[in-house]
């Protein structure tokens, strides 16, 4: 049996994974293909950042060579393994793991994850990054390299914090397939990116799950980056533009105590007054690309009142809050 499965092994990984990193509005896929725009605020972030958390594994088993020997029999699961790459210095987030979990897979001479006879499913688990309230969202993007066998995308579902969500990725994409075919088998390396948003929840915990489509999967490499953009200034309704409706939502949130930096309490004091509207209203009117935006609308009696009573206490010196991090 050992002799067959060997023989049955697909071709090692042939290329670095076409994995994506972090930092800035576009991402770059391969030769020849157009440039990827995300439309939505997730992109002004980087690894290491405060707001963010990052794990990768590049070499299952690196650390337990014992599993690793070609000769092993395999008669006991593999362990969870914890990633093994470091970005730029920034070190994996403490406490993230993944594991095979029929059991019946084993570590390759490579460092990849292989049965040739069973459907083999993974379970992976990364500490969510810190947020400042339920009202924050929460993003997580997880790539996925294998050769042989894919991932079935219907099996890639995200929980968190022990939960059983099990949520479809809001995107994916196919960043690599590169042919792995050797040995008379005809076999591609493939690397897919999935990402999630999750709002109204403020996890703790994401875990990932994802299974192959059939037997003789070789997972190569796993990537999971999860972050919690700083929210813009005056975007009280969370939507990544600062514009009329955050007005609306302040108006209607006007006078009541929420937590520090959540709702329409744009100066973090817990309070919604005419404080949040200034901040809104700088954000609102602040040049972009040069042309500035539209009149600002009027805070209306409830507001004047409140801004009459900051005019006298700080003579009308408002600030603009500082902008998100890129």
């Amino acid at each position: 049996m050992i002799a067959l499965a060997s023989l049955c092994r697909p071709v090692v990984s042939i290329a670095a994974p076409n994995f994506l990193t972090p930092g800035g509005q576009t991402y770059y896929l391969p030769a020849g293909a157009p440039p990827l725009v995300l439309d939505w605020p997730t992109m002004s972030w980087a690894r290491g950042d405060s707001s963010s958390t990052y794990a990768e594994w590049d070499e299952f088993g690196r650390n337990d060579l014992d599993a690793r020997d070609d000769n092993d029999t395999n008669d006991i699961a593999l362990p969870a393994i914890e990633p093994d790459v470091d970005y730029s210095g920034f070190a994996p987030a403490s406490g993230a793991v993944v594991s095979e979990t029929t059991g019946a897979g084993f570590y390759t001479s490579s460092g990849n994850i292989y049965s040739p006879f069973a459907v083999l499913s993974f379970e992976a688990t990364l500490p969510a990054p810190q947020v400042q309230s339920s009202q924050e969202v929460a993003y997580l993007v997880a790539q996925i390299n294998t050769v042989a066998t894919e991932v079935d995308p219907d099996s890639i579902r995200l929980s968190y914090d022990g939960g059983a969500q099990r949520l479809a990725p809001l995107g994916s994409l196919e960043t690599q397939r590169i042919d792995a075919s050797g040995g008379g088998f005809s076999s591609f390396e493939v690397s897919t990116l999935h990402w999630w948003e999750v709002t109204d929840a403020a996890p703790t915990e994401f875990r990932l799950e994802f299974s192959a489509l059939g037997a003789s999967m070789s997972l190569a490499n796993l990537a999971l980056d999860a972050f919690s953009p700083s929210p813009l200034a005056g975007d009280y309704d969370r939507s990544g533009t600062v514009d009329s409706r955050d007005y609306a939502e302040w108006r209607s949130q006007y006078g009541s105590t929420v937590s520090p930096l959540s709702g329409a309490d744009g100066n973090g004091d817990g309070l919604v007054d005419a404080a949040d509207y200034a901040v809104w209203r700088d954000a609102y009117a602040a040049p972009v690309s040069g042309v500035h935006a539209l009149t600002v609308p009027e805070p209306g009696f409830a507001g004047y009142a409140g801004l009459f009573a900051i005019a006298i206490a700080f003579c009308w010196c408002t600030h603009r809050c500082v902008s998100p991090r890129n």
